[in-house]
């Protein structure tokens, strides 16, 4: 809060204070190259890889927005700077370590394509969660809470899960339409 770390428990800072953050970005970035070396050091070749996907339109987050529901886009601003940088890491590693592939799956593209046209697919709640108690806090569907009589028109189950169909949607659109999944170098399909 005002340039000043707020958080108690960790170092004073709180995901407040990261959002929009370049150097945490950046740390993201030298840490996921480091693993992906270690991987291929371990003779990994081929990788499917997710980008970060838009947490400003999680339902934990839009829940705080206004109008009520929309996503936060400043914490989705430093997410898409983290997705772009992820791309040209990928690229460099592939021109750099004989043999790695990768297919880049665009998790982030696709959820805020279903927050616009999630009708399209028969997703009706693009960002109220399926089980009710999670969008105050709970931070899964407990026990005794009745989900949504039916989990196929809901976008997002809890407050940071995708919701089985999205998730069969996207495997669908990635593995048959190529439409989410580039591919670079790779040939699974």
């Amino acid at each position: 809060m005002h340039g000043k770390p707020t958080g108690r428990a960790t170092n004073g800072k709180t995901v407040a204070d990261f959002r929009g953050n370049k150097s945490f970005a950046f740390f993201l970035l030298t840490e996921i190259t480091l693993r992906f070396k270690t991987m291929y050091g371990l003779g990994a070749r081929k990788f499917i890889v997710n980008n970060i996907p838009p947490a400003g339109c999680f339902p934990s987050k839009a829940i705080h927005t206004r109008p009520v529901g929309k996503c936060d886009e400043k914490i989705n601003k430093g997410i898409t700077f983290y997705n772009k940088k992820l791309r040209e890491v990928l690229h460099e590693l592939q021109s750099k370590l004989p043999g790695f592939t990768f297919i880049h799956a665009d998790l982030y593209g696709f959820l805020k394509k279903m927050r616009k046209i999630g009708s399209y697919y028969g997703i009706l709640e693009t960002w109220k969660p399926c089980c009710p108690n999670t969008i105050y806090g709970d931070l899964e569907c407990q026990p005794s809470t009745v989900p949504c009589p039916n989990r196929n028109t809901h976008l997002f189950f809890d407050q940071y899960h995708p919701s089985e169909i999205a998730n069969k949607e996207y495997a669908w659109l990635c593995f048959n339409e190529k439409i989410i999944c580039k591919q670079w170098g790779l040939k699974l399909f």
